[in-house]
């Protein structure tokens, strides 16, 4: 996203912050640019490393609580992992994600969705506004470089 397609969103987030009596933070903005800035999908503890630059004295807690924010507010998206720690997406266009089964990293997969799944899916349900999530689970090629050829054909 270029800057001027980010203005409009971050003048959107700033609004929707101020109707629920918050605002728009200099730390915030920084955890927002952060991410948008990587495809790296961050755990707080790395996203902090990043915010730093723009925010030095910036707390892992003030990290977690704008994460929240931005989430619940569908600005970033929490990405559970294997091992049961979050990372998260700054990227809200439509993509998939591939997640290696043994280190927990995340790569984009831009792919185009298949409209004809989503019909067949709110014809069988009956769902409509219909969203999805597709994650594929793998070993990623450092991971498959360290350890035996017999775990990765699994």
């Amino acid at each position: 996203m270029n800057a001027e397609e980010e203005a409009p969103r971050i003048d959107e987030l700033r609004n929707r912050l101020r109707e629920h009596g918050m605002r728009m933070t200099p730390q915030r903005l920084a955890v927002l640019q952060a991410l948008r800035s990587t495809d790296s999908h961050p755990t707080a503890e790395e996203l902090r490393g990043l915010v730093q630059d723009l925010v030095p004295r910036v707390s892992l807690g003030t990290i977690y609580r704008n994460l929240h924010v931005l989430v619940e507010e569908g600005y970033v998206r929490r990405l559970p992992t294997p091992q049961g720690s979050h990372r998260f997406d700054g990227d809200l266009s439509a993509h998939l994600h591939v997640i290696c089964r043994e280190c927990g990293r995340i790569s984009d997969v831009h792919l185009e969705i298949d409209a004809l799944a989503l019909e067949r899916v709110t014809t069988l349900t009956g769902f409509s506004n219909l969203s999805q999530r597709v994650e594929f689970r793998g070993i990623c090629p450092d991971c498959r470089d360290l350890i035996p050829s017999e775990k990765c054909k699994t």
